[in-house]
């Protein structure tokens, strides 16, 4: 296990054991470098994707592993989601930061309708470029079709602290 994984599995039992930080991400906040990061990341189907991707659209990002027990916990809730929200333009996109045969495996045995990046070690500067100031999995950005992050969760997020997310980014212009 590298040493990011290593760090990344120690701050996941932290989110395990009850610590959330959220925070909605105010303009001011919006205008500095928090937006969809240009980052390349592998896709399960072998190519190099970017968040950026999914500019122009509003897009919730998740930073998830296959060992952390609260990213799995939310993984039916974003595949609701995103049957949800797909007629309204959102995109969720999974950005697993974690093995890549980890992943593949867990992506085979089950339906997920929204893409998984394998990110391994460069996740955690993708979830910075976001906002995220505190790195334990799962973490979510949600950003708005303008490029603008209009929150920042860290931990399990809530059903209904997504569709508050959603509601604020689908409401941008």
């Amino acid at each position: 296990m590298t040493r990011a994984l290593l760090v990344g599995a120690l701050l996941a039992g932290s989110a395990a054991a009850g610590f959330y930080i959220s925070k909605t991400v105010n303009e001011r906040d919006a205008a500095s470098d928090a937006a969809l990061p240009s980052i390349s990341m592998k896709d399960l189907a072998g190519g190099e994707r970017s968040l950026t991707d999914w500019a122009r659209r509003p897009v919730l990002v998740n930073f998830w592993a296959t060992w952390c027990p609260p990213c799995l916990k939310e993984i039916p809730l974003l595949v609701t989601l995103q049957d949800e929200y797909r007629d309204q333009g959102l995109a969720v996109v999974a950005v697993a930061v974690d093995e890549e045969l980890a992943v593949r495996q867990f992506v085979n045995e089950r339906e997920l309708n929204f893409p998984v990046l394998l990110a391994e070690e460069t996740g955690m500067g993708a979830a910075a470029a976001l906002g995220a100031d505190v790195f334990a999995l799962p973490i979510s950005a949600m950003v708005d079709r303008t490029g603008r992050v209009v929150m920042v969760h860290t931990g399990e997020l809530s059903e209904a602290m997504a569709r508050a997310a959603i509601a604020d980014a689908l409401s941008a212009p």
